[in-house]
């Protein structure tokens, strides 16, 4: 693989022996990443040649991509909103059903319904940094169980240049006050659907996929314990699981949460719940 057109050819090849579904686009990201280039350069100028030092990085990445490591793992970052977050394996990989998510903040915050929001289960800090860089009026709070992943969420804060109040916490375990909206992107995967699911997404860290027997085990926890941290007809948010709808109905009601409210996401299924707490 002396030149960039080899190079491509030759890793889609590997990367599609190995059972990778978006081998070309794989082949192709990790290229532009070693090289350092723009999409137009990849496309234009296939004859280039590589150095010895490029193709052996490349062939690194392959070899790697071909196990299943994530794309986004190996570059370091994942585009989210059109944003440019640094990635680890501490973290869950941002996913386009997380914006719906940070729309329904914009709701909220464009009607001036909120002031004080809060992240719990913040990851890579994408739900805070979006709803502080968008909305700077929020007073943002985040948190998670995770040192790893508040390091990298302090990364990415301090990229974007937003101020985010972090803390390191088990759900509300060492969260202090009361928010006008609390936010979470929580464990919903029941344990023992996780061996099933794509090799890619396996790869992602255990606790942040790992939502108990039933998939509700930390839904159930938020629900029960965010009424203590919301302001009387605050709102709490959450994603869901593709089929909790019922559960997370019962639970919500059964806990005095009221005008609840789903959200479909781009596939037609119910992916955020939306309610307010009485107070």
């Amino acid at each position: 693989m002396d030149n960039i057109g080899q190079a491509l050819a030759w890793a889609k090849r590997v990367l599609e022996n190995a059972g990778i579904q978006d081998a070309g686009r794989s082949a192709h990201v990790l290229l532009k990443f070693v090289l350092q280039c723009s999409d137009s350069k990849i496309y234009a100028h296939q004859e280039d040649a590589m150095t010895s030092k490029q193709q052996k990085y490349f062939a690194e990445l392959i070899e790697r991509r071909a196990k299943h490591e994530p794309v986004a793992y190996l570059v370091g970052s994942k585009e989210f909103m059109e944003l440019h977050f640094f990635v680890t394996p501490s973290v869950l990989i941002p996913r386009p059903e997380t914006e719906i998510l940070i729309e329904q903040i914009e709701i909220l915050a464009k009607s001036k319904s909120i002031k004080t929001l809060l992240d719990v289960g913040t990851g890579s800090g994408i739900i805070a940094i979006c709803a502080k860089k968008f909305f700077p009026h929020l007073e943002v709070g985040a948190v998670d169980i995770s040192e790893d992943a508040l390091a990298v969420a302090k990364k990415n804060a301090l990229h974007h240049e937003v101020d985010i109040h972090w803390k390191k916490s088990n759900l509300f375990e060492h969260v202090n006050g009361v928010f006008d909206c609390i936010v979470s992107n929580p464990p919903y995967i029941a344990k023992e659907v996780i061996p099933t699911l794509e090799k890619d997404v396996q790869q992602e860290p255990f606790l942040a996929l790992d939502g108990g027997v039933a998939g509700m085990d930390v839904l159930q926890k938020l629900i029960e314990s965010a009424r203590a941290h919301l302001t009387p007809r605050g709102y709490l948010m959450m994603e869901i699981g593709h089929d909790q709808r019922h559960q997370v109905l019962s639970t919500l009601e059964q806990n005095g949460y009221t005008d609840v409210v789903f959200v479909k996401d781009f596939q037609g299924i119910d992916r955020i719940v939306k309610a307010n707490w009485k107070g």
